[in-house]
């Protein structure tokens, strides 16, 4: 006679039933765990651009001018260097969860990131050295340097900007601080796949929007990423800041201190440079 209190066991049908299940459950939440993950991941990048910036007015609260350009040639002459004379933790911030590991490659100079890798470190370039960071500073807003021959830094090879007279004029084309107005349009850091840049109103988008745009020389290793000369495509300093790091934008600071995602195609819109001429239409993202 069987035992009243023995217990029926599974059969292989039921165990089946209940392993399909728990796959259709993991199927269903993975992906909103990815995007959990992802959110998080953006929402830490917002918060490091939040304290570049503060970071930033501190700066030009105390000195009442902006960085200078590459001060000089050691590791403390670009702006993480410059900003640690008054923000003790701005390595804290450097780098974009999204993008926080180098991109492989040997080259010593042009050391650049991607949508999803930092820039640096570049054993050519004293002035990053071996420093790494996810984040470009807005080269409009440089201020003069103490070489023998001032310099608030420039576009590689600008040609004329149309009904621009003059265009690179260290005195017109770069912000003077305290900023006067439109503070709240004027980036100053966002996620980019280099240090800093000088953006134009005429560049274009960038041919992939997983590695960015450089510059129209010159050669990182990176596919796409140098600006195309017989046809033309590929963009020029804007394309620093133009990926796909969080969905379809980037997340930037702004002079008047607050943060905020910035789709693509606005980047286009933003308020640069004193002379800037937001292009009509702005430029199609893909």
């Amino acid at each position: 006679m069987r035992n009243a209190s023995t217990r029926r066991a599974f059969t292989l049908v039921e165990l089946l039933v209940v392993i399909g299940i728990i796959a259709i459950l993991i199927s269903v939440l993975l992906p909103t765990l990815s995007r959990a993950r992802k959110a998080a991941r953006s929402a830490q990048c917002l918060s490091n651009v939040r304290q570049l910036g503060m970071a930033f007015l501190m700066y030009t609260n105390t000195y009442r001018r902006s960085i200078p350009f590459y001060q000089n040639s050691e590791e403390q002459g670009l702006w993480i260097g410059q900003l640690r004379g008054v923000y003790s933790r701005i390595d804290a911030s450097r780098t974009c969860p999204e993008a926080w590991e180098p991109f492989n490659t040997t080259t010593p100079t042009e050391r650049t990131g991607t949508a999803f890798n930092c820039w640096g470190p570049a054993t050519g370039a004293a002035f990053i050295g071996t420093q790494t960071g996810s984040y470009g500073f807005n080269g409009w807003l440089y201020w003069f340097n103490t070489a023998t021959t001032p310099s608030r830094g420039a576009p590689v090879a600008a040609p004329a900007l149309p009904f621009t007279l003059g265009y690179p004029d260290p005195q017109r084309d770069w912000f003077k601080v305290p900023f006067a107005k439109r503070g709240a349009e004027i980036p100053v850091f966002g996620d980019s796949v280099w240090v800093d840049g000088w953006p134009r109103p005429d560049d274009g988008v960038p041919l992939n929007l997983n590695v960015g745009m450089y510059i129209t020389s010159g050669n990182t290793g990176i596919p796409d990423q140098n600006f195309d000369t017989t046809s033309g495509k590929g963009g020029r300093h804007l394309g620093r800041w133009g990926i796909a790091r969080h969905q379809r934008g980037i997340n930037m600071v702004f002079a008047d201190g607050h943060a905020a995602p910035v789709p693509l195609r606005e980047l286009w819109g933003l308020y640069w440079q004193p002379r800037w001429r937001t292009p009509m239409p702005l430029p199609k993202v893909p």
